[in-house]
């Protein structure tokens, strides 16, 4: 098998196989690559290819509730390692498939590496296997945070066998070292937790409604501190929200802001979305660099909220 751009040939998987009938998917391919790129997790090859499975498939979004969290401390097939033998001059290694942040499926790769029978996963702030979580910590005051996925299947595949983790658990200790599990952290700290979570999926692109949903101001601004430099698609019905925006220039305003309009035709209700018109944009912009009124109040009074 040959993987292509128009420019050249980005690699040659002379031993790529799929299951007669079958049909090698993107995501198939990417993983089989992983196998001749043992210095990292996922090499150049791979990481092109990744990065365009995701822009047409899909990108994990963080939901109004805890959506999100629930399915992964449920799921007890998060992802699946096959582990694939040596045969002959073939080269064995370690695929991955499966619906995890890729800080877990590395830690996970080096681990069985180590341990090819482990029972479990272990990842932890406290020895930086789990650094996704170092901010989610910081900010609600926690010393450590762990995180544990369970081995809950092994069956063969052909001569290899695919190995299921999930059921992925987190316990966190606060200085003075008293233990707590995720159920006892409150709505917004679950919330919290669930976007970091959701940003490890991801280097590019977030996706997340109702960001502020049980957040504390800190954390809110955080958040969106913590975007470094990601395209962002967040959606709100609580303004409080739009208050952590800046402006440089009424142009910028206009740009920024999508206005969605309901008007009666004849029979029906017609949906318009439109950008503030120029005046609209610099009378914005000149009552925002006043600085009196936040972002969310210069919306309502203005009748563009």
């Amino acid at each position: 098998m040959l993987i292509r751009t128009p420019e050249k040939v980005l690699k040659e998987i002379p031993d790529y196989f799929t299951i007669p009938n079958d049909t090698a998917s993107l995501i198939d391919i990417v993983s089989h690559i992983q196998t001749a790129d043992l210095n990292e997790f996922y090499g150049p090859t791979a990481t092109r290819l990744l990065s365009i499975f995701r822009a047409n498939h899909s990108v994990n979004r963080l939901d109004e509730s805890l959506e999100l969290l629930t399915g992964a401390t449920s799921n007890p097939r998060l992802f699946s390692a096959r582990n694939i033998p040596p045969l002959g001059e073939r080269k064995g290694g370690l695929l991955f498939f499966g619906n995890s942040p890729v800080p877990i499926l590395k830690e996970a790769q080096l681990q069985l590496r180590r341990y090819p029978d482990a029972d479990e996963i272990r990842l932890s702030t406290g020895n930086h296997t789990a650094d996704f979580l170092n901010k989610f910590i910081h900010l609600v005051g926690l010393d450590v945070a762990n995180a544990k996925l369970e081995r809950t299947a092994r069956r063969p595949f052909g001569y290899a066998e695919d190995i299921d983790f999930g059921n992925i658990r987190f316990e966190f200790s606060r200085p003075d070292r008293t233990i707590l599990s995720y159920s006892h952290l409150s709505y917004g700290q679950k919330r919290l937790l669930a976007f970091y979570y959701q940003m490890a999926f991801n280097p590019s692109v977030v996706v997340a409604d109702e960001l502020v949903n049980g957040m504390h101001h800190e954390w809110i601004e955080a958040c969106l501190e913590d975007l470094n430099g990601r395209q962002a698609f967040l959606t709100s019905q609580n303004p409080l929200l739009l208050d952590y925006l800046s402006f440089d220039t009424a142009e910028e305003v206009q740009s920024c802001f999508v206005h969605c309009r309901s008007e009666a035709q004849e029979d029906r209700t017609q949906v318009t979305w439109e950008n503030m018109s120029s005046e609209e944009a610099q009378g914005f912009f000149d009552a925002y660099q006043v600085g009196i009124q936040h972002v969310s109040e210069i919306l309502r009074t203005r009748g563009l909220w």
